[in-house]
């Protein structure tokens, strides 16, 4: 093998993430002779036995592995010796919210980052999950340089044309303000034809000025909507087909969600970021308790909103400061930093 390999591990079902295709591609681009190796599996199965499987598999591609980078939470043990960088990318995953959170005595740190010799935090709100979640024995935490996902979605080069591509499919937005819905949903637990309805949706767009429009991601609440009337149907657009969360977010001037992994990188923007209570994740849970100004536990909250274009208040500072910091310099540099010391 080269000596320039860096292994990506992706283990809990997300395939390749965002993250993974922004560090490749930047590696890509500044280290000549790089070799890339890919563990992308899930370790997660109702059958003990797939799931043994998986982790005997990773164990033997893990012999081979020099630098790495894992976008869960789960480090290999089997690392081979040597002196080489294994990161571990701290995206705000649910599980970090629920486990801080949790009055539960009988949990105790993991030891997943045991053979992790750097943390990617990106904050202090990251950095104090993921160390309220697992056991530190002198991993380094970068808590000064932005997460790969945010740096994106702060400098992404390709924002206009992601506005035109949105434009075209609503013509009705052109010059407007971007108001943006981004919900994840559960279909065990539900939670969203629960809560949200057409006459819910009619008294957010009704609230709002005439130069924002609703954009949402979410397919449930496009069987909801579409038969709103054609006044309202304006006023919104649908983009979960053909555009993906992460460009949307980079567009996006007000943000709602339930999600802390959105929430989270897009505060990078210093935009207002509020949590709506669907499904009952975690993050949302955070926001009640740290963040009850942030938090909406119901649909018709939002027309209570001051919606525009403004800077921060000083109830939506209090997350930016938690969530974000005066980064210093580019995640990808700080990456390939370290793989070069």
């Amino acid at each position: 093998m080269v000596s320039n390999t860096v292994s990506f591990y992706s283990v809990r079902n997300r395939g390749i993430t965002p993250e993974i295709h922004l560090i490749k591609r930047y590696l890509y681009n500044h280290i000549d002779d790089i070799d890339f190796r890919f563990f992308i599996r899930s370790e997660v199965n109702a059958n003990e036995k797939i799931t043994q499987m998986a982790r005997r598999s990773r164990e033997i591609f893990t012999r081979d592995t020099q630098h790495a980078i894992c976008i869960d939470e789960s480090f290999p043990r089997n690392f081979p010796e040597g002196d080489y960088v294994r990161l571990y990318i701290a995206e705000p995953f649910d599980h970090l919210f629920n486990n801080y959170l949790s009055k539960d005595k009988s949990l105790h740190k993991r030891n997943a980052l045991d053979a992790c010799t750097h943390v990617m935090a990106g904050s202090p709100l990251l950095s104090r999950l993921v160390k309220k979640n697992y056991h530190f024995d002198g991993q380094q935490i970068i808590d000064d340089a932005y997460l790969p996902l945010t740096w994106n979605i702060i400098h992404n080069p390709r924002k206009e044309d992601i506005r035109k591509k949105l434009e075209y499919y609503y013509p009705e937005m052109e010059g407007k303000k971007i108001l943006t819905l981004l919900v994840i949903s559960n279909p065990e637990i539900g939670g969203i034809e629960d809560r949200f309805d057409g006459d819910s949706m009619k008294k957010v767009l009704d609230s709002i000025d005439d130069d924002w429009f609703v954009l949402y991601n979410s397919l449930e609440m496009s069987l909801i909507f579409r038969n709103l009337p054609g006044e309202y149907m304006k006023k919104i657009g649908f983009t979960g087909s053909y555009l993906n969360d992460n460009d949307l977010l980079g567009v996006t001037d007000f943000l709602i969600t339930n999600n802390g992994r959105y929430a989270v990188n897009y505060a990078g923007l210093r935009k207002p970021v509020y949590c709506l209570d669907i499904n009952n994740m975690g993050f949302c849970d955070y926001m009640r308790i740290h963040h009850p100004g942030l938090y909406l536990k119901d649909p018709d909250e939002i027309t209570l909103l001051d919606i525009s274009s403004r800077d921060l208040n000083e109830t939506e500072k209090s997350f930016y400061n938690e969530a974000c910091i005066e980064s210093n310099g580019s995640p990808f540099e700080r990456i390939l930093g370290l793989l070069r010391s």
